[in-house]
C-alpha cells in the first residue's frame, strides 16, 4: 500500500476548513508538467495518430510511468507524446469544457524523429545488437528504409503536420473538436481522473467534496480492482489519529464512497469504507475511527475495575469519544480472551498438562457455543451499561461489534463477569505476571503441542474493520 501511494506523494498538500474551496487543482496543474499526453503509455492507451474520433484519458496515478524511446530497438512510433496529425491545413480546435483543458496547436517538423533515425543507424553500425543482422533486419523490416519517414511508416514525407498539445486545468471530462480544410470534424472525448484515487492529504479531497457536482463524473467505482477497492471511489490514508471531521462532514449526503486506510506510527492499523449517503449527522472536531485493544490495559481501567469483575476482559478504547456519522462495525479476535478466562478459572499451574488440556477443551467449546457481552463505560454516570449480550464468534474466532457512539468498551464472556455496585470492590483473580507465566507454559507444554485447537493460533490485535 505504501509503495503504491508513494507514486502520488506530490498529489495533495495541506488541509483547509470545510466550506473554503482552495486553488489546489489549479495549482497542481500549473506546477506539474503542463502538457497532458494524448499518446504513449502515460494515458494507458496505444499510440494513435490517425484522423478519426477517439476516446482518451489521463489517469493521474499513471503519470510517473511515461513513454520513453527504447534505445535497444528502433522506435517506429513518433517520439512525441502528443497527438501528431499530418495533412491538416488550417487545423483548429474547440473545447466543450474550457475549465478542464485548453488546447495548443503547433507546427510539427519531425526533427526529433529525423535525428533519432540517423543516430540509431550509426550506433548500430558501431555496435550491432546482432552480428548476423543489419539494423533494419534486427528491427523487423523486410528491406532497408531509405528515409526517416519510411522508417516511421509514411509513404511520403509528411506535409502540413501539426502537434495537438493539451494543457490540463482541472479534473473532469470534456470534448475536443478538431477541424481542418477538406476533412470532417474529428472529436476526442477526454477525461482527467483516477480509477482508484489515492489521496494523501485533505486539500484536494475537500475541493472535490465541496464542489461535488463538478467532480462526481471523474470518480467512478473502480471495476479494475477486486475486493474492498472495487466498492469505493477513492482511498484516503489517515495517519496517527488524524482528525477526519472536516472530510466526514463534507462527505455527508453525497453519493461518493471513501475507503479510509489507517496507519499508526507508519504501521497499517485497519480500514473502513463510508458512503456519504449513509452519514446521518455531522461529527465534532477530533473525529477518528482509530482505536486500540488490550487484554491488560485501558485508559479507564481504574474506573472500570470498580464497576466490573471479570477474570478475563478485552478493553476497547476509541481515541475519539462522541457521536458517529453512521453506525460503525468492526471485528475483534476473542481467542485469547476465552483462553485467559479458562486458564484462570481452572487455576492452571506450570506443567499441569491435565489442567491445561481441560482449559483448551473448554475454550474450544465456548468459542463454538458460548456468548459474549459488550459493555459500555458511561463516564458521565460512572456505570457499566450492556450494549449487546448475545454476541457469538465466527469461524475465524472473531466477534463482530456495532457501535453508534465511540468511548471505552469492554468485551467479556457471558459466563465470566459480574457488574458491581459503586461501593463494591473486586478481588483480582490473577496478576499480570502470573498471567504471563501461565501463557508461557502453554507454548512449552509438549503434550499440548499434539492438540490441534484453532483458538490458540496467535492473532494480531491490529483490527480489520469491515465495510
Amino acid at each position: 500500500m505504501k509503495k503504491i501511494v508513494s507514486l502520488l506523494v506530490g498529489l495533495l498538500i495541506l488541509p483547509l476548513s470545510v466550506g473554503a474551496k482552495s486553488n489546489y487543482w489549479q495549482d497542481y496543474f500549473t506546477n506539474e508538467e503542463p502538457t497532458l499526453k494524448l499518446n504513449g503509455t502515460c494515458d494507458g492507451v496505444t499510440k494513435d495518430n490517425t484522423w478519426g474520433n477517439k476516446s482518451k484519458g489521463l489517469n493521474l496515478y499513471m503519470r510517473p510511468i511515461c513513454h520513453e524511446v527504447n534505445q535497444d530497438n528502433f522506435n517506429k512510433e513518433l517520439i512525441s507524446e502528443n497527438l501528431v496529425l499530418t495533412d491538416t491545413e488550417n487545423l483548429t480546435a474547440k473545447v466543450s469544457n474550457e475549465n478542464v483543458i485548453k488546447v495548443e496547436i503547433k507546427d510539427y517538423d519531425f526533427s526529433e524523429e529525423k535525428k533519432y533515425f540517423e543516430e540509431y543507424k550509426s550506433s548500430y553500425e558501431e555496435k550491432p545488437l546482432d552480428e548476423n543482422k543489419t539494423w533494419w533486419e534486427y528491427n523487423g523490416f523486410t528491406s532497408e528504409p531509405e528515409t526517416w519517414y519510411e522508417a516511421y511508416g509514411y509513404q511520403s514525407e509528411p506535409q502540413n503536420a501539426h502537434e495537438v498539445i493539451l494543457h490540463g486545468i482541472d479534473l473532469g471530462k470534456t470534448k475536443i473538436t478538431l477541424s481542418a480544410t477538406g476533412k470532417e470534424d474529428m472529436t476526442i472525448d477526454y477525461y482527467i481522473k483516477n480509477d482508484v484515487f489515492y489521496i494523501n492529504n485533505k486539500e484536494g479531497l475537500l475541493d472535490v467534496l465541496e464542489d461535488f457536482e463538478s467532480y462526481k463524473d471523474v470518480f467512478p467505482l473502480n471495476e479494475a480492482y477486486e475486493g474492498v477497492f472495487a466498492e469505493h471511489n477513492m482511498v484516503y490514508e489517515a495517519e496517527d489519529d488524524e482528525d477526519l471531521s472536516d472530510i466526514i462532514n463534507a462527505l455527508k449526503g453525497k453519493d461518493i464512497s471513501i475507503h479510509f486506510t489507517f496507519y499508526k506510527n507508519d504501521e497499517y492499523a485497519g480500514y473502513y469504507g463510508l458512503n456519504g449517503k449513509d452519514i446521518l449527522e455531522d461529527v465534532d472536531k477530533g473525529f477518528t475511527y482509530y482505536y486500540e485493544t488490550s487484554l491488560e490495559n485501558s485508559v479507564k481501567k481504574e474506573e472500570i475495575k470498580k464497576l466490573l469483575e471479570a477474570p478475563s476482559a478485552l478493553y476497547l478504547d476509541f481515541t475519539y469519544h462522541g457521536k458517529l456519522p453512521a453506525p460503525y462495525k468492526t471485528t475483534v479476535s476473542v481467542s485469547e480472551l476465552v483462553q485467559n478466562y479458562f486458564i484462570k478459572k481452572n487455576n492452571c499451574q506450570e506443567n499441569d498438562d491435565e489442567c491445561l488440556k481441560t482449559a483448551y477443551d473448554s475454550t474450544n467449546e465456548y468459542l463454538e457455543n458460548g456468548l459474549f457481552t459488550l459493555l459500555y463505560y458511561n463516564e458521565e454516570e460512572n456505570k457499566m451499561e450492556v450494549v449487546n449480550d448475545s454476541l457469538k464468534s465466527n469461524t475465524n474466532v472473531d466477534v463482530e461489534l456495532t457501535f453508534d457512539h465511540f468511548s471505552s468498551y469492554v468485551l467479556v464472556l457471558n459466563d465470566g463477569y459480574t457488574l458491581l455496585g459503586e461501593e463494591e470492590s473486586i478481588n483480582n483473580p490473577s496478576t499480570k505476571d502470573s498471567i504471563t507465566s501461565i501463557m508461557g507454559m502453554l507454548v512449552l507444554s509438549a503434550s499440548i503441542g499434539l492438540i490441534a485447537i484453532r483458538c490458540f493460533i496467535k492473532k494480531s490485535y491490529v483490527l480489520e474493520e469491515t465495510r
